[in-house]
């Protein structure tokens, strides 16, 4: 059994979503269950109407309401045949399209739009899709059967960011999927929502459609977790800014985890967890180009001989720099500095401190640089009066850009080639971080500098290994 993600790219139109039937149908040996998105552009309309509706723009929000509802309408009349099925879907279309109206007039009639309300509206978008893509496997001959995920996923009430009761989850699965999936039926299976123990709609945060995919892999101890997106795979670097960019055949969860992290457009940590916890391999593959092998992410990497696997960039941010005499040899300084980033609720991509402990380099998002400012400003007011520390600055429009491979590990000369490439071209590092697994070395660089970088260090020691390993 394999479990079959597909994002929003994947099932965009009628058309996508015929390509995507075709590609269930071709593995339908590997007896699927089937994971799928709201439309491409969907649920961000979804969000702008009910915007509309909470700032008294009823008649653009109504606007939206009535588009959401014929895109889907018209994928039933151009590839819905048979007069009965298209019936039933519309009519499933229809009741959910007038609970939508209902939830965006509370809103307008409220003036409130809590994480419970948004919650609920973002879950349209899949509820809608999947009644579309089963429709079309039955009018390809192939049966299926749609289902709310609401009914399967058992979450707590972080509404925007739930985390998912697995042992609750599978027996639900056990309980209403499997019987049908033994029948030979596709179950069909919105991605990204989940209901908590009082039946409240939730979703699943950053990547929730993909930890849905992985989920239903985990209940169903699953061969593999294939990912549908529009790309072939992970990628050595990003192919828009390193066009000589290398697909990767494999990466480790550990490498997979790093390289999210970092920038890449890879499966989200989270996403990864009820199938690191089964040992399930997940598969990146092309909807576009369904015959590409993509990339495996298991436990261990199978690329040899390659001690880098990926040159990553993160932008937008900013790094926030704490030092004076007064933080040498001072334990509680360094305390109160992540007390102060887990009050200010910022997210910290990397910091770096002096070995001498005279400076502390935070590396955030800049639209949260000048709020952790301020807090740290509160927070050491006494020691910045007395001179203890000096000012705390900010330095505005940085990356990190990283370097990540498992062979890092033991392999001499990385670090060195890494720093010559950059001196050679003249581009200075503000902060330098590596964690002890030695998985990777990140550089905050300034963002302007940030692409260049990329392609120089893809250039040092990615393709210097390809070409050596060619060579030998």
């Amino acid at each position: 059994m394999i479990a079959m993600k597909f994002g929003g790219s994947s099932v965009g139109s009628g058309e996508r979503m015929v390509n995507v039937a075709k590609i269930i149908q071709s593995y339908i040996s590997k007896k699927p269950v089937v994971v799928i998105s709201a439309l491409q552009g969907v649920t961000d309309t979804l969000l702008s109407l009910s915007d509309d509706f909470l700032h008294r723009r009823k008649e653009e929000g109504q606007k939206k309401l009535n588009q959401v509802g014929e895109k889907h309408f018209e994928i039933i009349r151009e590839y819905i045949k048979d007069t009965k099925r298209a019936s039933e879907i519309r009519k499933k279309i229809e009741e959910l399209m007038t609970q939508l109206e209902e939830v965006a007039h509370g809103v307008y009639l409220l003036r409130e739009f809590s994480p419970k309300s948004l919650a609920l509206v973002s879950s349209f978008g899949e509820r809608l899709s999947v009644p579309l893509l089963s429709g079309i496997l039955q009018e390809m001959g192939t049966p299926a059967k749609d289902f709310d995920a609401r009914q399967l996923v058992s979450t707590d009430d972080e509404f925007l960011s739930a985390g998912v009761d697995m042992k609750t989850t599978c027996s639900q699965f056990k309980k209403y999927v499997f019987p049908v999936w033994k029948k030979g039926v596709v179950p069909v299976i919105t991605g990204f929502i989940g209901s908590c123990r009082e039946g409240l709609t939730t979703t699943l945060g950053r990547g929730g459609s993909d930890y849905s995919g992985a989920i239903v892999g985990a209940c169903f101890d699953a061969e593999e977790i294939w990912i549908w997106t529009d790309v072939s795979g992970i990628y050595s670097a990003d192919p828009r800014i390193v066009p000589n960019a290398k697909g990767l055949s494999s990466v480790s969860y550990e490498e997979a985890s790093e390289m999210s992290y970092f920038g890449a457009k890879v499966i989200h940590p989270k996403t990864m967890m009820p199938a690191v916890m089964k040992k399930i391999p997940i598969r990146i593959k092309n909807t576009f180009a369904p015959k590409d092998s993509g990339t495996l992410i298991s436990k261990k990497t199978m690329t040899k001989g390659h001690p880098v696997q990926i040159v990553t960039a993160i932008k937008k941010l900013d790094l926030v720099s704490v030092q004076g005499s007064g933080m040498i040899g001072v334990p509680s300084i360094s305390a109160r500095i992540f007390s102060t980033v887990d009050r200010a609720k910022v997210h910290l991509f990397m910091y770096s401190q002096a070995s001498s402990g005279y400076n502390m380099c935070l590396v955030t998002g800049n639209q949260e640089s000048h709020r952790l400012k301020e807090m740290l400003e509160c927070e050491f007011s006494h020691e910045l009066k007395i001179g203890a520390l000096d000012q705390i600055g900010i330095l505005s429009s940085m990356s990190i850009v990283s370097v990540i491979g498992s062979g890092m590990r033991g392999t001499p000369g990385i670090a060195g080639a890494i720093f010559a490439a950059l001196g050679d071209h003249s581009l200075n590092i503000m902060a330098i971080a590596q964690g002890s697994s030695q998985l990777n070395i990140s550089m905050v660089i300034d963002e302007s500098d940030a692409d260049r970088a990329v392609k120089i260090l893809h250039d040092a020691v990615i393709l210097k290994h390809f070409e050596n390993k060619v060579g030998s």
